[in-house]
């Protein structure tokens, strides 16, 4: 294998072919890329702090929700525990006056019987005293 000038020459020519190409189309391409490159690292540092804040924003949502469920719970059940004994002493008292009211009509009642026995007696002491009356004088008994 000879190495002559035309052998040099080519090497010289080839070599500055590729640094032309280099300066020219290479370094550019790989200017593009790298900037590529810095803008998708951008977007996706910017997507997984957005990603970040959003599950943040949802975490504190649902504690918020779930503070509000608890306090609607709690609020429920007192109300419903109110309501419940306002019922159980609206029930008592309209059960202790019945009985009031139960044993109000049976003092009544019973001074009204007392009432008529003392009447009846008072008519049967009449009646019989008319039937003696008419015994002892002879008289039949009609």
């Amino acid at each position: 294998m000879d190495f002559n000038a035309t052998f040099i020459v080519t090497i010289i020519s080839f070599l500055t072919f590729m640094y032309i190409m280099n300066v020219i189309f290479y370094a550019p391409l790989k200017l593009i890329g790298e900037k590529r490159n810095n803008i998708i690292v951008k977007n996706n540092k910017e997507a997984d702090d957005l990603e970040n804040e959003a599950q943040f924003l949802i975490n504190e949502t649902n504690n918020e929700y779930n503070e509000a469920i608890n306090r609607a719970n709690k609020n429920s059940n007192t109300q419903i525990n109110e309501t419940n004994f306002n019922s159980q002493k609206s029930i008592n008292e309209v059960k202790d006056k019945s009985l009031r009211q139960i044993i109000d009509i049976k003092k009544e009642l019973k001074i009204e019987e007392e009432n008529a026995q003392d009447a009846l007696k008072s008519d049967v002491s009449e009646i019989v005293s008319l039937l003696t009356e008419k015994i002892l004088k002879g008289g039949s008994v009609e």
